[in-house]
C-alpha cells in the first residue's frame, strides 16, 4: 500500500484529499529528473502509478468538484499518463519477450523474437522525447496549477456544504465495489476480452479506493486491498496475453509468433482460471461483505 500521511479523518473530505494527492503530485517531481534520463525502466513505472493513483482519485472525488476544474487537471494528467503508458508497456514487453526468447529452442523461432524486441526498443525510443514534453517545467508548472485549482479555489467546490472525509471515503468504497460486483459477470465468459478488461480496471479502482481511503480504518482494509491487487493481477495478466495474441495473429505465419501465440494463449488459460479460482473463493468467504462491515456498512 502507498504511503499515506496522517489525517484527521473527520475534516473535510476535499481538504484530506488534496493533503494526500499533493504527496502524489510530489513524487512525480521527484521522479523528473530519473525519468528523463530513462536509465532505469523502475522510474517511469512509479511516475505512472503516481499518475494512475492521481487520477483514480479524481475519479472519486467528482461529486465534490465542479467540471471545469476538475477537466482541466484530468487535462493536464492525461498526456503525461498516456505517454508513461506506452513507455511501461513497451518497458514489460522488452522484458518479457526477453524471457520467452530464453525459453525458445527454435533458431528461427529466438530470431523472430529478436525482431520483436527491436521493434519494440524503437517504439520506447520514439515515446521518450513524449514523456520528456510532457514533464517540462512549463508542462508541471501548468499541472501543479491546474492541482491547485481544484485543491486550493474555493471556487472548485461544488457545493458550499462540508462532508467528512471518512464518510465521504466509506460511500467511494461502496460504490467501487458494487461496480466490481456488477463487472464480475465477466468471469463466467472466458472468451469475453473486453468484459474482463473493464473488470481489471474495477478492480484496479477498488483497491486504488481501499488504499486511498483506507487511513480511516487503519490497517483493517490492508489485507483486503492485497487481495484485490492478487485479482487486478491476474487480471492484468491475462489481458496483456490478450493484447499480444491480437498483435500475434496478423503475423501467424512466421515461426516467432505462432510459438509466442501458443506460449501466450497458456499463460492467459492460467491467469484466468488463478481469477475465477479467487473469485469463487470471496464468494464463498463473502470477501467484500467483510470490506463493507470494515468500513461499516
Amino acid at each position: 500500500m502507498s504511503f499515506v500521511p496522517e489525517i484527521d479523518c473527520a475534516t473535510d473530505a476535499l481538504d484530506a484529499a488534496g493533503t494526500i494527492l499533493r504527496g502524489r503530485l510530489g513524487q512525480i517531481f521527484e521522479l523528473r529528473d530519473a525519468v528523463i534520463r530513462s536509465d532505469d525502466i523502475e522510474d517511469v513505472h512509479q511516475m505512472r502509478v503516481a499518475t494512475r493513483r492521481l487520477r483514480s482519485a479524481l475519479r472519486d472525488l467528482k461529486p465534490l468538484v465542479n467540471k471545469p476544474a476538475l477537466d482541466n487537471l484530468v487535462s493536464n494528467l492525461k498526456g503525461l499518463a498516456d505517454s508513461l503508458g506506452e513507455a511501461r508497456d513497451d518497458d514489460v514487453a522488452i522484458d518479457g519477450l526477453m524471457s520467452k526468447r530464453d525459453d525458445a529452442a527454435d533458431q528461427a523461432v529466438r530470431e523472430g523474437i529478436d525482431s520483436l524486441i527491436d521493434d519494440r526498443r524503437k517504439r520506447r525510443f520514439e515515446v521518450q522525447p513524449i514523456i520528456v514534453r510532457n514533464i517540462s517545467e512549463p508542462a508541471l508548472a501548468a499541472l501543479l496549477a491546474s492541482f491547485n485549482g481544484v485543491f486550493l479555489d474555493p471556487s472548485a467546490r461544488r457545493s458550499s456544504e462540508r462532508i467528512r472525509f471518512e464518510d465521504f471515503g466509506r460511500t467511494a468504497i461502496k460504490k467501487t465495489i458494487d461496480e466490481f460486483v456488477e463487472l464480475s459477470k465477466a468471469l463466467a465468459n472466458p472468451s469475453d476480452a473486453a468484459a474482463l478488461h473493464r473488470l481489471r480496471i474495477a478492480a484496479k479502482r477498488l483497491r486504488y479506493a481501499l488504499e486511498f481511503f483506507g487511513t480511516c480504518w487503519g490497517k483493517k482494509l490492508k489485507r483486503y486491498a492485497k487481495q484485490i491487487a492478487d485479482m487486478q493481477t491476474f487480471l492484468g495478466d491475462l489481458h496483456d496475453a490478450d493484447v499480444w495474441i491480437e498483435q500475434l495473429s496478423h503475423r501467424r505465419e512466421e515461426p516467432a509468433a505462432d510459438w509466442l501465440i501458443t506460449e501466450l494463449k497458456r499463460n492467459r488459460e492460467e491467469n484466468y482460471r488463478d481469477a475465477f479460482v479467487l473469485w469463487i473463493e470471496w464468494r464463498r468467504a463473502r470477501f467484500l461483505r467483510k470490506v463493507e462491515r470494515v468500513i461499516g456498512i
